[in-house]
């Protein structure tokens, strides 16, 4: 299984949502509330929260609606509240701040023009260097076909991202794939449909955690374009119905989200190359820990930068769990030594065991080059 983080969209000169804090904080200072977003960047310091984008995004969603933040923040904020008897006023200007970054992450997320034609072999590069490894796919009454399947490695594609890079690729490329919406009426839209995995048993599965800025809520159905919203036939508002949201609890909990999640979470994988995923969702962490603790031949392979940063954030609870957690210290970029790296973790039993063959791999390596 491969789980694409904000990392991977940066590829495709995308902005992730730490990009978008300096906007944001700006946008508040120029819309009259610079109190209102030093309180919130100074609460979230002094208790050792990051004040970026998901932060101060939620913060600003609590204030809207403060009611339904403090249920979306649960029973601790609650007493909290009550406890201190705080009056928290609504502040329903905010909501207009929320559908213009709605918008915002819209544009921001949008794929320029021929990128994929431009860079998106990178994609078709990392599904040719996991193909030849199988895993198990379970296919569950949710799904519409129970029984499992094998596939590669590369055949289920997870993200929490919400651009349509791989969309776009596997339409570039003329490969089938499932994302949970099946055909309408309508040529230009899908409608909610998760047995439409089932439909598709060993094709790719594209499952999207948290939305989409294709995908809106149409009144009582959940609908995703197959192109640029703006095309549509339908009168679709960016701000207000499109699916998207930038924390990571709020998503999980809700319909469609939490048949999404239940989907990746009952995936027997037994690699999991997460690339460019900070490990910050609490709910992503747990399926994946679970899936470490459980079965004991996992391994989880992570490319990033900041690769042990981002992993001491999963807070592996053991240090057997801990060794089968691989770190490639690495961009995804195009290139070789990446893929290659990927290939000898995927051999490897451990971490230790990956740095000691990759050490020697490219030792050879140079000595052929000298």
């Amino acid at each position: 299984m491969i789980f694409l983080g904000a990392g991977a969209s940066k590829y495709f000169d995308l902005d992730t949502l730490q990009d978008m804090t300096k906007d944001l904080v700006d946008k508040m200072t120029r819309e009259g509330h610079p109190e209102t977003i030093y309180d919130i960047v100074t609460a979230c310091k002094r208790f050792g929260l990051r004040p970026d984008f998901e932060n101060i995004y939620t913060a600003i969603e609590g204030l809207a609606d403060p009611s339904e933040g403090v249920k979306t923040s649960g029973p601790f904020a609650a007493y909290i509240a009550t406890r201190g008897n705080l009056k928290i006023v609504e502040r329903p200007e905010f909501h207009h701040i929320l559908r213009e970054f709605r918008k915002l992450i819209y544009d921001k997320c949008t794929i320029r023009k021929g990128m994929i034609e431009e860079k998106g072999a990178i994609l078709g590069r990392l599904f040719k260097t996991v193909e030849e490894y199988q895993e198990d796919r379970l296919l569950s009454s949710r799904t519409g076909d129970p029984g499992p399947r094998k596939v590669s490695i590369g055949s289920t594609v997870v993200t929490t991202n919400y651009d349509v890079a791989i969309e776009l690729y596997h339409r570039h490329v003329k490969k089938e794939f499932a994302h949970g919406f099946g055909a309408t009426h309508d040529d230009y839209i899908k409608e909610l449909d998760f047995r439409e995995y089932g439909r598709h048993p060993t094709s790719m599965w594209l499952i999207k955690l948290h939305g989409s800025i294709w995908q809106f809520k149409t009144k009582d159905k959940v609908i995703q374009t197959i192109g640029p919203p703006k095309s549509s036939p339908l009168k679709i508002s960016i701000g207000e119905q499109m699916m998207i949201y930038p924390v990571g609890e709020k998503p999980i909990l809700k319909e469609p989200y939490y048949s999404f999640y239940s989907i990746f979470k009952e995936q027997p994988w037994d690699i999991l190359i997460a690339i460019g995923h900070s490990f910050r969702d609490q709910p992503v962490n747990i399926a994946i820990l679970e899936r470490l603790v459980n079965a004991p031949k996992s391994k989880l392979i992570v490319i990033d930068p900041e690769a042990d940063g981002v992993v001491r954030n999963l807070q592996p609870p053991s240090k057997e769990v801990d060794q089968r957690i691989i770190r490639i210290p690495q961009s995804f970029e195009n290139d070789a030594r990446l893929f290659r790296r990927i290939k000898i973790a995927i051999k490897s039993s451990s971490y230790n065991d990956f740095r000691r063959r990759a050490k020697n791999f490219f030792k050879k390596i140079r000595q052929k080059d000298t």
